[in-house]
């Protein structure tokens, strides 16, 4: 591996978060769209941004109060997960699985949780074999979680 390079990477954030980012980060985005308006005109960008407001709006999703899988207890979600391509099926994945569950840990979390898309097989398979148990899905988004042992 060369050194100094960033191969895989971890986001994390205790849930409830969302709310609370979003709110900060408004006048930052509507600022980005108004000077970069031309995004709009990407493909990528306008499904991505279709996504988000479908989940947005949904009344009864993974987040929501009213969602009969809600899982109780102070928690940390996986917001995202990265491996270098160059670097994978060295273990790297999960080694920041690993190393995300004993933050959480410290953190005092009952539980953890995230979402996968369904087609995204090397993540699913990395987080079944990590010991995460599928929660629900939504159609294309699959939510997984797992409680704390005390023992990480």
């Amino acid at each position: 591996m060369e050194k100094g390079r960033i191969i895989g990477y971890t986001v994390e954030a205790p849930i409830g978060y969302r709310k609370k980012m979003n709110k900060d980060l408004l006048k930052t985005r509507i600022l980005g769209i108004l000077t970069h308006f031309l995004i709009f005109l990407n493909n990528r960008f306008f499904k991505t941004l279709l996504a988000r407001l479908k989940l947005l709006f949904q009344a009864n999703n993974i987040n929501g109060t009213s969602n009969k899988y809600e899982l109780i207890g102070k928690g940390s979600s996986l917001v995202g997960i990265g491996v270098d391509p160059k670097y994978s099926r060295f273990g790297i994945g999960q080694n920041l699985m690993s190393i995300f569950e004993r933050k959480a840990t410290q953190l005092g979390m009952e539980y953890m949780r995230l979402s996968v898309y369904d087609n995204n097989f090397t993540a699913i398979r990395l987080y079944e074999k990590s010991g995460w148990l599928r929660l629900t899905n939504d159609g294309r988004t699959l939510y997984y979680y797992k409680y704390i042992s005390q023992k990480l």
